[in-house]
């Protein structure tokens, strides 16, 4: 995933906290976010509990509506 490409390529992410906004759908894998905090923010379809494809997440996992 190219956000996780770039808060680990450069330094200035370290105290970071990162919210990423998403469908749940994409990689089963991301790289460590070298980030403060990570907080994943999945979205609602025909109000169905949405899943996170990524096995690993390294941090939080919230849903809107």
């Amino acid at each position: 995933e190219p956000v996780f490409e770039l808060i680990n390529s450069d330094k200035k992410y370290k105290n970071s906290i990162v919210v990423y906004f998403t469908d749940g759908y994409g990689s089963h894998s991301i790289p460590k976010p070298k980030c403060k905090k990570l907080i994943w923010v999945l979205s609602t379809e025909n109000g169905m509990k949405p899943s996170l494809s990524v096995k690993e997440p390294y941090g939080l996992i919230t849903t809107i509506d």
